[in-house]
């Protein structure tokens, strides 16, 4: 089975001396394009360019298409430049890298970012993930990869789910999850929710972190699959 299987989302890279286009292409079959709102660009050391998400608001609505409606069998990833500085900041629990979130109409699905797994305003330094009901915007679980994360440091995040499991990965390495509250539910819903990088549609606290090739899939990639994305991605990023 190919890379492009079951793919819904795949962010378009971008390269070369000059600024990027104010835009976010997806090339996946499906035409998830989305919608820039403050968005700055940073190239890196080796030509590729990342979004900035530090202003508020600042994020990506790619909508919500039936294709991004997935209750299980889903694979996420994204390129992540932490921040230079990590908040300190009670008023949340995590700053979102990707996710189904739509706090408009209290429709929460699924978020993961960097995370606070402290309500006491400690550095939100941490893979994080919450679940919620997209009825009533209740959580079901919050979980966290008890990790430290470093500053302004390039990661490779990913994350499959398939019937109540979750697996994070960290630079294509399998961790372990701590519990913070709840439980990981044993399907998502499909609601019709937007697909939102950065920050919650509709506003909220940015990540304040740089984030590059965002990638989507209805289905649950392979381990040599997951190890040829890395493998054909980490050079752009420094790694080998």
């Amino acid at each position: 089975m190919g890379r492009t299987s079951g793919i819904v989302l795949q962010e378009k890279l971008f390269t070369g001396a000059g600024a990027p286009p104010d835009e976010f292409k997806d090339l996946s079959k499906h035409g998830n394009d989305g919608v820039h709102t403050d968005i700055t660009w940073e190239r890196q050391p080796r030509g590729i360019w990342m979004r900035g998400f530090d202003a508020a608001p600042s994020f990506v609505n790619c909508g919500n298409d039936t294709s991004l409606r997935c209750s299980d069998n889903i694979t996420a990833m994204a390129w992540v430049r932490t921040p230079a500085t990590f908040q300190v900041d009670d008023s949340g629990l995590w700053r979102t890298i990707e996710g189904i979130y739509n706090p408009a109409a209290i429709k929460r699905v699924w978020i993961f970012g960097l995370g606070n797994p402290d309500a006491d305003g400690l550095p939100s330094r941490y893979l994080f993930f919450a679940f919620g009901d997209p009825a009533d915007g209740t959580l079901e679980g919050r979980v966290y990869v008890n990790e430290a994360l470093v500053e302004s440091t390039i990661y490779h995040f990913m994350f499959t789910f398939t019937g109540g499991t979750l697996v994070p990965y960290i630079n294509n390495q399998p961790r372990a999850l701590t519990v913070f509250d709840g439980a990981v539910p044993a399907s998502l819903y499909a609601t019709d929710a937007d697909y939102v990088i950065g920050a919650n549609a509709g506003g909220g606290t940015p990540i304040r972190a740089h984030i590059a090739c965002c990638r989507f899939y209805s289905r649950v990639l392979t381990e040599p699959e997951r190890t040829n994305l890395w493998n054909s991605q980490k050079g752009w990023f420094g790694y080998g």
